[in-house]
This record gives structure tokens, sequence and C-alpha cells, in this order.
């Protein structure tokens, strides 16, 4: 199931398509596996899973959302959400976190017997997903061959190739939200075509998150200044860096416990935290419970 990281996709940069009455924002895509926790986290644009293969369980708001194989899971605007982390479950899944902004004035001219609504037609499906605050598809949904377009793609980087993933991406979400419509049960737009700064410092801590890193030191090797990435991460992620990468680190202490023999010594050092004490506190800040219950309860039902 598990593929080469050179032939995973990765997009990070935030870029557009100007329709005649709307725009089209994409944000950020890419293939991901069980392997990756997630945080929790909330954004002001929408966001579509599709799971290849296994599947997915997603805390969206205060539902858990099984999303199996071929299925697309729809998330709203503002709904906080995440993946979750659950390593020994072999799976892959696509996401796609994208925005559909109308052009100026075209609101106005939505019920002019001339007026291009295309828009409209997105939105009418979008309405249902923001009602719900997250959508379910109830078919499988055809995605793999545009997937495999937009690796190649990727991969080949010919002339204008930046431009062609941006299209291949509008198909992929045009083509989910048509299909959402059959089984219906119903910005940062000024930096286009700049990074994603806070994906980029996602990516970073997912990379780092062991090693002794910083607000000041993911901003230096983002080559930017403290307070703009700070102010980029929140405006993505409705919260501060340092308390994701805290989450990260724990999820993945929760992992040793549940899966080695390591003391909590050990433990707290390989995932960055390089002081129990420090995984004590934030371990029962976060998850509510200390770590020494957490490790018996755990260690003893791997025993059952």
């Amino acid at each position: 199931m598990d593929m080469p990281e050179a032939d995973r996709i990765f997009y990070n940069n935030i870029t557009s398509l100007q329709m005649k009455s709307y725009e089209f924002v994409l944000c950020y895509a890419e293939d991901l596996s069980e392997t990756v926790p997630e945080f929790p986290h909330s954004h002001d644009l929408h966001q579509i899973h599709f799971v290849l293969d296994g599947a997915l369980d997603v805390q969206a708001g205060r539902d858990i959302v099984r999303v199996d194989r071929h299925r697309l899971l729809f998330l709203a605007k503002g709904i906080p959400h995440h993946a979750l982390y659950e390593p020994r479950l072999k799976k892959r899944y696509f996401t796609v976190i994208y925005d559909i902004i109308p052009s100026a004035g075209e609101k106005n001219k939505a019920n002019s017997t001339g007026g291009d609504c295309e828009w409209r037609d997105f939105v009418n499906v979008l309405d249902a997903v923001e009602f719900c605050g997250h959508a379910l598809s109830n078919g499988p949904f055809d995605g793999v061959p545009l997937l495999d377009e937009i690796r190649k793609e990727q991969m080949e980087r010919r002339i204008g190739w930046n431009t062609s993933l941006c299209l291949l991406y509008y198909r992929f979400v045009v083509n989910a939200l048509r299909h959402m419509s059959r089984y219906e049960t119903a910005r940062d737009v000024e930096c286009a075509g700049k990074k994603n700064l806070a994906m980029a410092a996602s990516k970073f801590i997912h990379r780092h998150y062991m090693e002794d890193i910083s607000l000041e030191s993911v901003a230096e090797h983002l080559n930017i200044s403290p307070r703009h990435l700070n102010r980029s991460y929140r405006s993505m992620f409705g919260t501060t860096l340092m308390k994701n990468l805290s989450l990260l680190r724990i999820e993945y202490a929760k992992y040793y416990i549940v899966n080695t023999n390591y003391t909590l010594e050990e433990i707290s050092e390989k995932v960055g935290f390089f002081s129990v004490r420090t995984l004590y506190k934030l371990f029962r800040e976060y998850k509510d419970v200390s770590v020494s219950r957490y490790l018996l309860q755990n260690r003893r039902a791997a025993r059952e």
C-alpha cells in the first residue's frame, strides 16, 4: 500500500484560477497515510478527504466519521477536525484544502437571467455541507485517474506544469462536488502564488519534532520573521505553532507508550521534550490523564 515519498502528491503553494464569476483558490493538497499524526484544528476554508486504501476515522466537530475506501468526506469551513492517529491501521488518503469565492458584485447578479452563476452551483452543494458541518458521500468516487494525472504532472514538471496542476486540482474538486450533488442528503487570496507558510511550518515540525526547535528556529528556516510566521500560522490553524508542536510530540509519545518498552525518560527524549517533567505536565494538560496512568492502562491492555 505504501508508495515512495517522491511519488506522493504534495502541493503547498497558495494559487488560484480566476473565472468570470468566481475564483478557485487552492491552498494545499497531499497524499497521507497512517504514519502522520494530525492535531485538532479548524480553518476558514473548504476541505475534502478522499480515501485511497483502508479506512479513515475523522473527528469532525463532535462526531467521529468513518470514511471507507474511495469515499469522500467534505468538511465545512470553521469546523474543528482532525484525522485520528491510528498507526497500526494501514490507510492512505488524499486531502485538498481550497476555497471558491464569488467575484465582486456577482451575488447581486445571481438571480439575473444573463448572469454567469456557475459559482452558485458549487455553493448549493457546499451550503449543505456548511449546514451539517460535514458530509460523507454514499457511494464510491472515481477520483484515482485524476490523482494519477496529478502525480504524473508533479513528477515530470514539463512546461506549464504549475498551471496544469492547479487545473487538475480544480477538476478533482469539481468532480467531487458533482459526485456529492448526486448523493446529497440534503484567505488569503492576496497571497495567491506565494508560499503557504502555515503548511510549510507544519511540515517542518512533523519532520523535526524530535529536535530542539522553536518558533524562532522555524521562522529562520522559512526565512521570515517569527511574528509573520505566528500570524500566518494562527490564521490557518487557529492556534499557535508551539502548541501544535507539543500536541504532535504527545501523539508520538502515546505511540511509544503503547508499542514499546521504552522508559518515560527515553520516550521524552525521542519525542523532543528532553525532560520527563515536561512530558508529564503537557500530557495531563492536553489529554486530561496522567502519563503514568495512560502507560499503565495501555500496557495492561496490550497484555490481555
